[in-house]
């Protein structure tokens, strides 16, 4: 997980880290899980749409999935 917190636009660590907690470690898009893929925590809704950093904007996705050519919601 290298994404920072610059300009509010990305969760906080800790934040983050209860999003994977909430969604067991587990891709929400595919049910993949750790350690077989490199999970990430994206915007179900962009901040750049108005979405927010609460968690519950928040999703747990492998990589794959967090491209920004992706679509859907989990």
């Amino acid at each position: 997980m290298s994404k920072t917190n610059r300009s509010g636009k990305n969760f906080s660590p800790s934040v983050r880290y209860a999003i994977l907690q909430r969604d067991k470690f587990t891709c929400r898009y595919c049910g993949a899980t750790a350690p077989d893929v490199k999970l990430q925590v994206d915007h179900v809704v962009p901040v750049s749409l108005g979405g927010s950093n609460d968690p519950s904007n928040g999703v747990t996705a492998c990589s794959s999935r967090t491209q920004p050519w992706s679509a859907g919601t989990p």
